[in-house]
């Protein structure tokens, strides 16, 4: 009778829930239904409420209903952190954008309010950030989800669940932190292999309608692949494989050209980050009312116009005929040109054609080349004629001709030298007379040169000494100038700097060099005054050896001079110069050297005077050069030089022996080489008389040596930066003839200390870069010893 129900009897005795609550009407009705809301439990093991009703006419009725309340006072507790992707390791792996996964045990009222939070701000994104959703997974477990875009680089990265994370009745969980593994980087694509597969006829690189195109992607990382073949008929399709190496994908041209097409390809990672890739493409179209074709003509040449039997006959002698494509209808352009297979050409080439290749074939190129290889046999005849077809695919605007064109290429070649068998049978017995007489041609030489070599390098062993020990008595000084320093007295330091300064200017001696060089006194004018000594003085064995070893140096580079003969008293050491760099008249000698070198157009003395990087003085080298070595009467020269022209007749000897008669070479390639070395070395030395073109290439060397060895700039810079004679604190001042009580202050001392450090740090790369060269030089094969030995050899 529930339509006689009075709503106002109908009331709910709370106080087994809240004792604080007792009857209470319902706060709303419906049909059939009351409610009590808010009703706050503070009892819930007692769930019971007594309910009264009556109806209108006044029939009552009750119910004590009996209810159960779980007690939900336990917050959340994580089970798991994981992301969208994981590594190998199991690791979250979240890329450019991703989802961090939360899984919870919550088996009271659950978390569909979605109060979770994470700390995300090693990831850039905030340090409190709520998950967008939490959902029921079943069995108590509730999944929370944030959807992040990280705005910091790849790497290991730390997020936390905050202690604020609760449960809809506001119970807390704990805070606890996991790594995820942050992946920005998108796959990397290093190249693509394209394949045209055709249906019907070969277009080459060209794809028409039922066409297949093939891409090969190396990519890394990539372990999806998607492409969208949209433009060409077909859908967005995952790539057939791959591997996270490379990705494989096959397209069928589904439309009809002509259409400029397209295909995009898209690469993920396991992160699911994005690389994509565009592929541009022209689809033709088909001609397909083409049966027969006269879309071509042909003009052939032929290189090497004439062909030498002689070289024909000792290897596969290629020829190279140039088809010029002419196109009789305008618009037409080639796709590819191939050659016919050799069995269908015709005419007299068999046994002297082997092989035939097409080369600049390309799509449009009218200007093919066919390369024919004929055999290496001996050609009895005075030409050949044959024709042998060509096949030419054919473009017309955007549509392909399916019908391919063939055209016969006629060719022709001619040969010269004698004919077969004339006189050819003694050309390997000419040969090696050519090498017998350019290995006996002025043998003498060599021996010579041998000698004069050991000479040379006894000289590189003495400037290497001189060297060493001008380093140490320079390192010895600097000692003294540090304890002066450290010392704190002022005098004392002024004159261990004067010293040491002495041994860094470059006319200066150290006592050790003194000891072992001797001295050459000057007079006023700076010219050298003759000392009475003996060139071997037996009082002093170590300095009369030096001097032995400096003129030995100088006689074996041409560089003494009769200035230089006369320091000494020896009768013998003057007409002994004119040989050694003197010259049979000095006059000559000089005038020669001072026109090379400019000197009259340039005074070197003035140039460098006061120039601490000077001694620069004329540039010539009379031993370099067969002019200036013949000039100067100077022996060494002229057989270092002349050794230069025998070992450019051996090397053609050799060179005769190893590329003519063994390997095949025409003879003429032997005479270019010896002809260009001849050129470089001996005749083109005529240039060496330019005045000037010595001192370009001092310079050139100085530049070269700078790049080569930076620490060589060291003395470079000491001399720009630190140079000159006037003022005060230039390093040159210090090089001058000081008195030695002379007072220098503070100023003085530091502004030296600056400057000598690169001249010093410059004095030792040359003691070390002197050492390696004797090194590198007793090392070294004898030059005499190469290409003559090798054809003397070759010759046995």
């Amino acid at each position: 009778d529930e339509g006689d129900v009075s709503a106002a009897d109908v009331k709910a005795d709370l106080s087994m829930l809240n004792p604080g609550l007792g009857v209470r009407a319902a706060d709303d009705a419906g049909a059939g239904f009351f409610v009590w809301r808010d009703v706050a439990v503070t009892s819930p093991g007692t769930c019971a409420v007594k309910v009264t009703a009556s109806d209108r006419i006044g029939n009552a009725a009750e119910e004590n209903l009996v209810c159960s309340l779980p007690v939900d006072d336990a917050g959340p507790v994580l089970v798991v952190i994981y992301a969208s992707a994981a590594d190998l390791n199991g690791t979250p792996l979240i890329g450019v954008n991703g989802t961090i996964y939360a899984d919870f045990k919550e088996e009271g009222s659950g978390m569909s309010k979605a109060n979770a939070f994470l700390d995300l701000h090693n990831l850039g994104l905030g340090t409190v950030v709520q998950a967008d959703r939490c959902v029921d997974q079943g069995s108590s477990v509730w999944r929370c989800e944030w959807n992040v875009a990280p705005k910091v680089g790849s790497g290991m990265r730390k997020v936390i669940v905050l202690d604020g994370t609760s449960d809809d009745l506001g119970n807390y969980a704990k805070q606890v932190s996991a790594d995820v593994i942050v992946d920005v980087t998108p796959p990397a694509i290093s190249s693509v292999d394209i394949t045209f597969i055709h249906e019907n006829a070969d277009y080459g690189p060209n794809t028409v309608y039922g066409d297949s195109i093939e891409f090969f992607f190396s990519v890394s990382d990539a372990v999806e692949g998607f492409a969208d073949y949209s433009m060409i008929g077909g859908d967005y399709a995952p790539a057939l494989e791959c591997t996270g190496s490379y990705c494989r994908f096959r397209a069928f041209v589904d439309v009809s050209g002509p259409l400029n097409a397209s295909v995009g390809f898209d690469f993920y990672d396991i992160a699911g980050n994005k690389a994509s890739y565009d592929y541009g493409f022209m689809v033709y179209g088909v001609l397909l009312n083409d049966t027969v074709t006269n879309y071509w003509k042909t003009r052939v040449a032929c290189s090497p116009r004439l062909i030498d039997r002689q070289a024909a006959e000792v290897f596969n002698h290629p020829v190279y005929c140039h088809v010029k494509l002419i196109p009789n209808n305008p618009d037409a352009r080639p796709v590819y040109v191939v050659p016919g297979d050799l069995s269908a050409c015709t005419g007299d080439f068999a046994g002297y054609v082997v092989d035939v290749q097409a080369i600049n074939n390309n799509l449009g190129s009218k200007d093919p080349y066919l390369v024919f290889t004929l055999a290496a046999a001996p050609f009895a005849v005075d030409e050949l004629k044959f024709s042998c077809p060509v096949f030419i695919s054919t473009s017309v605007g955007d549509f392909f001709s399916p019908v391919v064109e063939v055209e016969n290429v006629s060719v022709k070649l001619q040969f010269y030298n004698l004919p077969y068998g004339e006189l050819y049978s003694n050309t390997e017995q000419e040969i090696q007379n050519a090498m017998r007489n350019a290995v006996e041609w002025a043998d003498w030489v060599g021996q010579v040169e041998y000698w004069m070599d050991w000479a040379r390098k006894i000289c590189n062993i003495k400037s290497t000494i001189s060297s060493a020990l001008g380093m140490l008595e320079l390192m010895i000084d600097w000692l003294g100038v540090l304890g002066a320093v450290l010392g704190g007295v002022k005098k004392d330091t002024g004159r261990a700097l004067i010293k040491q300064a002495k041994n860094l200017c470059n006319d200066a001696k150290s006592p050790i060099e003194f000891l072992l060089t001797g001295d050459v006194k000057k007079d006023a004018s700076g010219n050298p005054v003759p000392v009475k000594k003996k060139a071997l003085d037996t009082d002093k064995p170590l300095e009369s050896l030096f001097n032995l070893l400096d003129l030995a140096c100088k006689a074996a580079n041409c560089q003494l001079s009769r200035k230089e003969a006369e320091q000494y008293k020896d009768d013998w050491l003057v007409p002994a110069s004119a040989v050694f760099g003197g010259g049979l008249s000095a006059s000559v000698c000089e005038n020669y050297q001072e026109f090379v070198g400019g000197a009259k157009l340039i005074d070197y003395d003035k140039l460098t005077s006061g120039a601490e990087a000077g001694d620069i003085k004329s540039p010539t080298d009379i031993k370099e050069s067969l002019v200036g070595s013949v000039a100067c009467f100077c022996l060494p020269g002229i057989s270092y030089n002349v050794e230069k022209i025998r070992q450019i007749n051996c090397g053609y000897a050799y060179c005769l022996g190893k590329r003519v008669l063994e390997e095949g070479l025409p003879r003429s390639y032997c005479s270019a080489e010896k002809s260009y070395l001849t050129c470089n070395y001996v005749t083109g030395q005529v240039f060496e008389i330019v005045p000037f073109a010595s001192l370009v290439d001092r310079y050139a060397s100085v530049i070269q040596e700078a790049y080569a060895n930076p620490i060589s700039l060291l003395a470079v810079v000491s001399a720009l930066a630190c140079g000159g004679n006037s003022g005060k604190g230039g390093f040159y001042d210090y090089c001058l003839e000081r008195n030695q009580d002379v007072e220098m202050d503070a100023a003085d001392i530091a502004m030296y200390l600056i400057c000598s450090i690169p001249k010093t740090a410059a004095k030792v790369g040359d003691a070390v870069a002197s050492t390696q060269l004797t090194m590198q030089d007793w090392n070294k094969q004898s030059v005499s010893d190469n290409y003559c030995e090798m054809a003397k050899e070759m010759l046995k």
